[in-house]
């Protein structure tokens, strides 16, 4: 990967790094650490404008978010999805403190899908990624969708033979 030095930047370029810089700085609590590093070394790089671009997008995702007691939603969405074995996790509501450290919404590590609260603080600190290409999706067929992985998972196999079902 080529670092871009000052000559490689436009001006363009510079607003938008200047822009990425704040929301970086609003984003970043939401970012696992080993991800927030990959993201940064591609602000450095080529891609730099795709990078800033998505760490634009997403702070002013978080901004407009619901917070916790403003009431709910009758259908919530889903802004935030974090990803890895063994933990899918949507985030629907922030809390109303300006530190970041619990959200409400959708959570499935392993044990099947709940709507509850989320131990933000302690989830970017475990291998799970931020999905960067996660767009607001309704919640309910989020929650529907784990619910049918977990049957699947969940219930035994199935041989026919001979006009027989084998368990």
């Amino acid at each position: 990967m080529a670092i871009l030095g000052p000559d490689d930047w436009n001006d363009d370029s510079w607003s938008l790094l200047s822009r990425g810089t704040k929301a970086w700085h609003y984003l970043r609590p939401f970012v696992p650490p080993l991800q927030a590093a990959a993201i940064l070394e591609g602000v450095k790089g080529e891609e730099h404008k795709f990078f800033l671009a998505k760490i634009i997008e997403l702070a002013d995702r978080i901004k407009g978010m619901p917070r916790a007691g403003d009431g709910g939603e009758d259908a919530p969405i889903a802004y935030l999805h974090y990803f890895g074995a063994p933990v899918d996790a949507y985030v629907t509501e922030l809390d109303m403190l300006p530190e970041q450290s619990q959200a409400f919404g959708l959570q499935d590590a392993g044990g099947g899908a709940v709507f509850g609260y989320i131990d933000l603080s302690g989830l970017v600190q475990r291998k799970v990624e931020l999905d960067l290409h996660f767009r607001p999706t309704p919640a309910m067929p989020l929650l529907q969708e784990l619910q049918r992985d977990q049957l699947r998972t969940t219930q035994p196999a199935t041989t026919h033979r001979a006009g027989r079902t084998i368990h």
